[in-house]
This record gives structure tokens, sequence and C-alpha cells, in this order.
């Protein structure tokens, strides 16, 4: 019911700006919501009168601020019914409807915020799964700035699209008791994330530290210098610049590595003698 209401809010806010182009996009998603009402359900039967405006094209012509209010007061209370639906997939399209809504009446706090909050579902979906798999461009892109700064109307279709139905795969904290419904306003947390590489790819921190833990156990494999750091020897500063030459080049490291990686007991004290010689570049946001 909530994802029907803010299609309404959304189109309401086009049209007070004169962006058609948004109107009818919308138009077109709340027909097809309509039209997905169970027909076979009795309250819909009942409300057979209050739905044949709809099958009018006249009535999708113009949709004015009395028609906008028809269909908030009349039509979507019929929603409550709907029970068979993908939740998950719901909850993430109006997530992504939300995120819209904001940008269009320029709430640019609230919509980094909701950003944010996508970011953090789409870094759940375990690429373990094939099905989840055959997204991973998909999914990897847009947890990057360079992905959300420069995403469109279709941008934001295509999410919704490919990564909605993925939703139920959602690798989430154990210790879950089932899905539990409050009528409580949402709340939502920021998930610390690490920016790196020439187009701002963003990552949670857990998902940095795995990503580059296993770049660098495979590199000490193959460089004496790393070998030696690994070792607990010393190494010069010609050798610490000759690393901060080698490391850049792979993309996760910005210059080298992040000071939060000290926690890794594999690579502890690299990760001190290292960053004697070498700035920290990697930039972190909350």
């Amino acid at each position: 019911m909530k994802l029907f209401g803010l299609r309404l809010d959304k189109i309401e806010s086009a049209l007070t700006i004169g962006n058609t182009a948004i109107v009818e996009r919308e138009t077109v998603k709340l027909r097809k919501q309509i039209a997905e009402l169970p027909q076979t359900s009795v309250v819909i039967k009942e409300a057979a009168s209050v739905l044949h405006c709809l099958q009018e094209e006249n009535f999708w012509l113009s949709l004015s601020s009395q028609k906008i209010e028809y269909l908030r007061n009349q039509v979507k209370p019929l929603f409550r019914i709907v029970s068979d639906a993908d939740f998950k997939a719901m909850r993430f399209e109006r997530d992504i409807l939300e995120t819209l809504l904001a940008k269009l009446r320029d709430q640019q706090e609230r919509y980094y915020t909701l950003n944010d909050a996508i970011v953090e579902q789409i870094t759940e979906l375990p690429l373990s799964v094939g099905f989840v798999k055959h997204e991973e461009e998909l999914i990897r892109a847009a947890q990057t700035n360079h992905f959300w700064n420069k995403a469109t109307e279709e941008t934001f279709d295509e999410l919704i699209a490919k990564l909605s139905p993925l939703m139920k795969f959602r690798e989430q904290e154990s210790g879950a008791i089932g899905q539990v419904h409050l009528n409580l306003a949402d709340l939502i947390h920021n998930k610390e994330m690490v920016e790196f590489g020439p187009q701002h790819e963003a990552v949670s921190i857990t998902r940095y530290r795995e990503m580059v833990e296993t770049l660098i156990t495979g590199l000490t494999k193959q460089n004496p210098i790393l070998s030696k750091i690994k070792d607990g020897q010393e190494i010069s500063p010609e050798e610490a610049t000759e690393l901060a030459v080698l490391l850049p080049k792979h993309r996760y490291i910005d210059g080298c590595l992040v000071v939060f990686l000290t926690q890794l007991d594999v690579i502890s004290c690299m990760i001190v003698k290292f960053t004697k010689f070498c700035p920290i570049t990697s930039a972190v946001r909350t």
C-alpha cells in the first residue's frame, strides 16, 4: 500500500515542477500495480465501481489533483489485501522510490541517507548464490559513488528490475528470530563505507578488509619486501617507496594499506611498519 502511495506522491511532485516525463513514467507503473490487484478477491469485486472509471483512458490523460486524491482515498486502501507478494522485493522498490522522491524534492540530506541504506542492502547480497552472481557487475557498480552520481530514472528502474528479486537472498546477522512487524517509524542506520579507486567505488569496511587481505596474502607470496614485513623484518625507506609504487596499481589500495587493517592478525606487523613511510589515502565515510 505504501508503494502505491509513494508513487502518487512522486507523480504529484513531478506535476508541481512540470516534469511530464516522470508523470508519464510513473503513471504507467501505477496502472500496472492496479492491474495486478487480485481480481478473485471479494474486496476487489466489491470495489468494482471504484475501479471502473480507471479503465477509461480519459481518466489518465490528465491527472488532476482531484484524480490523485481519488486514487489516494479510494484505490490505495485496496492494496491492504495484497498478501502473496515478494515483500523483500517490494521493500527494495519502495526504498528506491523514496530515494527518487527525495531527489525530486531536492531533499539532498535525505537523498544521501536513503542512498546509503540502499547500498547497505546491496552489499548484503551473497555472490556465492548463482542468481546473485549473475548480476555481479551491477551489484559492484551500485556500491560506488560514481554510479549514484550518474544515476538516472532508467538506472533506478534497472536496479529494481534486476536486484529486487534477489533481496530474498540477502545475508543478515545471525540470531534473527523471524520477521516482526511493528507500527513504528523506520530507522535508517548508517554503515561505514570505504571509498577507493578512480571512480570512488564504495564497499563496507568488512568487505574492504576481506578484499585487501586476500590481495596482500597473494602479493606476499610473490614480493620479497612484503615477505620481509610479514616475517617481522625492518624495511628501508627505499623498499617502502618501491611498495608505494607497486600497491596503487591494484584498485583496492589507494597509495597504501588503510589503517583499520591493523586489526588483522596476518598482516598487523606489515601495516604498522609500512605506514611509517606511506600516507593514508583511502577515505572512510559514514
